[in-house]
């Protein structure tokens, strides 16, 4: 789901109907969903999730191959 269709619907939902709090959590997800997530590397390099998550995979099946071998 990406941040513009977040941001569509919590403008187009009635929220008006909904009780104070929950239409202010509305008012910070629209808020929120004008910024990109990223992650950083040292607070140095943008990655994005894709990039993230295959090195994630490749380290858990480096550390699962690893502990095979030694046992």
């Amino acid at each position: 789901m990406s941040s513009e269709t977040v941001r569509r619907t919590c403008a187009t939902m009635n929220w008006y109907r909904f009780p104070m709090n929950k239409a202010r959590y509305l008012v910070l997800v629209t808020i929120m969903s004008n910024y990109r997530t990223k992650i950083t590397a040292a607070k140095v390099v943008d990655v994005s999730l894709a990039t993230f998550m295959d090195v994630s995979t490749e380290q858990f099946e480096f550390c699962t191959f690893e502990f095979c071998v030694t046992y």
